[in-house]
């Protein structure tokens, strides 16, 4: 608009000025040439926005473009690599989440019969330069979330089961007892996911976590 503004002005002072000068020249015939010459000039203040368009570095344009181009290009590509990302995050997590499903079926019903603990949850843990995960090779730690029997089943059990005592035997402290059987439920643990029993971690409710090596 400033541009436009600025052309229609230097063709009024032009035209103002062709004018003046006209009337100022005795009628002569130096006032034919005159009128020629101020007529070519105002083609020319009429022309100016033209000659101007072709005076413009047509070598700036392009490596404008180019780089404008060029930029575009890397913000594309930004875009399509977290896109990627984001794709990529949410199948490892539905992986994920498929085999914790298929290894707490798998170890459910064992876990129940043989220890009377149900799993609860189970989380797997992989390393983070780990592209694909295509089996329990690809693991690399487990966290088994499991829950004591309620005091109600405890009662009952203790009621059915018939009491012995054997003074020959020695007591084995409680903290043993209880280390010992979480060892028991890692190695079972680990023999139905055909993992290493170092990669499982058991959280009872209400213990305290447990690291079986």
């Amino acid at each position: 608009m400033t541009f436009l503004t600025g052309w229609i002005t230097n063709i009024l002072l032009f035209i103002l000025l062709a004018i003046v000068i006209d009337m100022l020249l005795p009628n002569s015939s130096m006032q034919k040439y005159s009128k020629m010459v101020i007529g070519l000039m105002l083609i020319v203040v009429i022309l100016n926005p033209v000659f101007s368009l072709f005076s413009v570095d047509i070598n700036k344009l392009i490596s404008d473009f180019q780089i404008n181009d060029a930029s575009q290009d890397e913000e594309s590509k930004k875009l399509i690599e977290s896109q990627k990302r984001e794709i990529q995050a949410s199948q490892r997590a539905y992986i994920l989440e498929q085999m914790a499903v298929q290894m707490k079926k798998d170890a459910g019903e064992d876990m129940e019969k043989e220890y009377s603990m149900e799993i609860r949850d189970i989380a797997i843990q992989v390393s983070d330069e780990q592209k694909s995960i295509g089996s329990s090779k690809d693991v690399k730690s487990v966290d088994v979330y499991v829950s004591a029997p309620s005091e109600k089943e405890q009662t009952a059990v203790e009621t059915i089961a018939p009491i012995q005592i054997d003074a020959s035997r020695e007591m084995v402290p409680k903290e043993d007892i209880a280390d010992s059987r979480l060892k028991d439920m890692a190695s079972l643990l680990a023999q139905i996911w055909e993992l290493d029993q170092e990669q499982i971690l058991i959280h009872v409710e209400g213990g305290e976590d447990q690291v079986h090596e």
